[in-house]
């Protein structure tokens, strides 16, 4: 005989078929944003690939060959010789390894891999509507799914083949888990976020310790432990085969003229002060890189890197007064809704900085502004991200794309819910639990 399901189970079912729905309702709204912008974009989706998308493209090619995580450049020396060079740890691997099979399956067509990185990004939206509805009912999930779908910088961001959308995506995810005390699923996921973008390394660490102190007292040390194994679980296979292809135990070979790039004379003297300079405006001169941001022809990847990196840190020795004031700058910048793009663009780029990261930034301020909520593990967590994006700004530079992986995060942890009114403490969730 079958019963006919109770008024709980029904409950329960109508809940996840909303749910369902919204997610949904989430993602087709963000894939239709992110498609709208790709095709209005200058030549639109076929244009050839521009700056940091060409390294993504590249190390994809390489791995659809069978050739490893890598690509090839060529340079001329000072001599005007011309010579190549095979780059083993530039571009973090994770990206390049999810585009592998479009580039597999559609060759050299760059309107594949930007409509593929279109819909990663619109998946943030979804993820998004579900950590939110968790934490504040549906009117939050649909706060965080509707934002997150319709945010400037990530529609922006998706509709190139760049890894912020992505890492975005894994950072809500990893915050989500270990908020809600899954940290071996959440380092994972996390240590995936790593290998995305490597400069996460810090926030990663912070967010896991930030959930970590939000358990019972005694019971705090195991979760840390577990989360940051599972991250180095992640990560150490990339650092091992680093250290074997290019002589270091390195995360990517960008580390070293990205800090140049935000902390020299150049980057002071730069509209405005803070905005990465190329190494060709940070080390002029005849010593300077025969590569550009590549490094010289004669030393090794591992090697140009560290170079970069310890003429970045003489120039900081040698001028701590400038380099404060270079730090208070890309604060500055960091927080500034106005990203101050010296591009065509950036006539609409300032007003929607305006109507989006300033209200973020307010709702976040507000919701924190309760100790209550101020308590609970997925602030806690949010707050961690954020401040471990702002020390990455102030070592290496702060401007939009910076803060950008962080922000569906905030959207979804900390804004939406507060912003539907969800109550924490009596009456709510009890401050400091974790949800199930």
């Amino acid at each position: 005989m079958i019963r006919p399901a109770g008024p709980a189970a029904r409950a329960a079912g109508g809940a996840s078929m909303g749910l369902a729905r919204g997610a949904a309702v989430a993602f087709a709204l963000a894939l239709a944003a992110r498609g709208a912008l790709l095709l209005g974009t200058g030549d639109g989706p076929g244009r050839p690939l521009e700056g940091d998308e060409r390294g993504y493209a590249a190390v994809a090619g390489s791995l659809a060959r069978g050739e490893g995580a890598g690509f090839t450049v060529e340079g001329r020396t000072a001599g005007g010789l011309l010579v190549e060079r095979r780059l083993e740890a530039f571009r973090a691997p994770l990206l390049p390894a999810l585009l592998a099979p479009v580039r597999l399956a559609a060759g050299e067509d760059p309107a594949a891999l930007r409509w593929a990185c279109v819909a990663l990004g619109a998946l943030a939206a979804p993820l998004g509507f579900a950590v939110a509805s968790r934490l504040g009912g549906v009117r939050a999930g649909w706060i965080a799914g509707l934002a997150i779908a319709l945010w400037p910088s990530q529609a922006w961001l998706s509709a190139r083949v760049l890894s912020e959308p992505l890492d975005a995506l894994l950072l809500l995810a990893g915050a989500d888990l270990v908020a809600r005390h899954r940290p071996i699923a959440g380092g994972a996921v996390l240590g995936l976020a790593v290998l995305c973008r490597p400069g996460g390394l810090l926030p990663v660490a912070l967010a896991a310790g930030a959930a970590a102190i939000s358990g019972e007292p005694g019971r705090r040390l195991r979760p840390l432990l577990l989360s940051l194994a599972a991250v180095a679980a992640v990560v150490a296979p990339w650092v091992l085969r680093n250290a074997s292809a290019v002589g270091a135990p390195v995360l990517a070979t960008t580390s070293g003229v990205t800090l140049l790039g935000g902390n020299c004379e150049a980057a002071l003297a730069a509209d405005p002060p803070g905005k990465w300079v190329p190494p060709e405006r940070a080390w002029p001169g005849p010593d300077g890189p025969d590569m550009g941001m590549y490094g010289w022809s004669h030393l090794g990847e591992a090697e140009s890197s560290a170079r970069f990196a310890a003429r970045a840190r003489e120039w900081v020795a040698a001028h701590p007064g400038e380099a404060a004031a270079l730090a208070g700058w890309k604060v500055l910048r960091f927080l500034d809704p106005d990203p101050r793009s010296g591009k065509e663009d950036a006539g609409w780029k300032a007003p929607l900085g305006w109507l989006s990261w300033a209200p973020l930034l307010l709702a976040v301020l507000l919701a924190l502004a309760g100790p209550a909520r101020r308590a609970e593990p997925e602030a806690r967590v949010a707050v961690a991200l954020l401040l471990g994006h702002l020390a990455i700004a102030v070592a290496a530079y702060g401007d939009a794309r910076a803060r950008a992986p962080l922000e569906p995060a905030l959207i979804a942890l900390l804004a939406a819910p507060f912003l539907a009114g969800a109550r924490i403490g009596a009456g709510g969730r009890p401050a400091g639990t974790l949800s199930p």
